[in-house]
């Protein structure tokens, strides 16, 4: 899958560099300066989900707003399956001291195939991770940090609390998904894909909260557990 994304070179310039989803991406050069900058695979619950973020971006400045659609509504299912396998698979690392069978990885699979449906598949992946139903979780996050505007912002929740609920998540992603989908309908626009791109990033960044989260109990548990 051919992806490009934003490259920051140090005088400055910011240019795009092209690259494929599961290769390693080739030397970027600075139009500007010339100088040759190595793209590194970066830390994700789900590199193939932000991937396609920078895809849906790039195929909505190209104008085919309806790809742009469907790319991200992909990157949320990406991130939700992915950010469940991989505390399944931790968990599996504590206990056996592998990461799990082929027999248990497809059990795994089961288990979240069990819970098809997005809002479903959310809620399911939120108890997993933090214990809580999705928009329960948001809202005492909010509640808890309403003071502390530097924590809202760096785990780069949407501004606005309704854009946090999983219905607002349905409406904008999956609704337009289905009806290209069970309809045929692709004759999308921008401003059909935009504010779809947007929360596609806004519910990524608050698996990715509960993934850091997650993390950090694991790591005070272990800590507790060992003095």
């Amino acid at each position: 899958m051919k992806i490009t994304i934003p490259v920051t070179c140090s005088c400055g310039s910011v240019f795009p560099a092209d690259g494929h989803a599961g290769k390693k991406f080739p030397l970027a050069v600075c139009p500007k300066c010339e100088t040759q900058i190595h793209i590194i695979e970066h830390l994700s619950i789900s590199v193939v989900a932000d991937l396609l973020l920078f895809r849906s971006k790039s195929e909505m400045e190209g104008g085919d707003y309806t790809l742009s659609i469907i790319c991200s509504a992909i990157a949320v299912e990406c991130a939700l399956t992915r950010v469940f396998l991989k505390w399944k698979e931790t968990e599996s690392l504590g206990k056996s001291g592998s990461w799990g069978t082929d027999v248990e990885k497809k059990a795994w699979e089961k288990e979240y195939r069990k819970n098809s449906r997005f809002i479903d598949s959310a809620n399911f992946v939120s108890n997993t991770l933090v214990g809580k139903q999705f928009d329960d979780f948001v809202v005492d996050f909010l509640t808890t940090n309403k003071d502390h505007h530097g924590i809202l912002i760096k785990a780069g929740l949407p501004r606005v609390v309704s854009q946090t609920k999983l219905k607002y998540f349905q409406n904008e992603i999956f609704d337009r998904r289905n009806r290209i989908m069970h309809w045929g309908e692709v004759g999308y626009q921008q401003s059909d894909a935009a504010p779809c791109l947007s929360a596609a990033i806004g519910i990524i960044n608050i698996l990715k909260l509960m993934d850091r989260l997650r993390c950090e109990k694991m790591e005070r548990d272990w800590r507790q557990a060992n003095r």
